[in-house]
């Protein structure tokens, strides 16, 4: 055992977790990795999905109405708020 491991009067030398393989995960981009010995499920459609140009901008325009409504919900409650607050004070 190493000197400078602080030995404790109940410790009997179990180990209850394994640690060793614990790492430190990534703080900018989340990596996926496989745990081992697990197979990828078979699915019959994992062939690319490929989007035409009006899809992509369907998909994003959708996106950011959403955005923008909820956004502005926000910003009127907010408004609302503040209004309410000076009509008080």
């Amino acid at each position: 055992m190493p000197k400078n491991k602080k030995q404790y009067d109940d410790d009997d030398g179990r180990t209850i977790a394994d640690m060793s393989d614990v790492s430190t995960p990534p703080l900018i981009v989340p990596e996926f990795r496989k745990r081992k010995g697990e197979e990828e499920p078979e699915n019959e459609n994992t062939g690319d999905f490929q989007m035409t140009g009006s899809e992509r901008r369907a998909f994003i325009g959708g996106a950011l109405g959403a955005v923008l409504a909820i956004g502005s919900v926000f910003a009127i409650a907010g408004f609302l708020f503040i209004l309410l607050l000076t009509k008080i004070l």
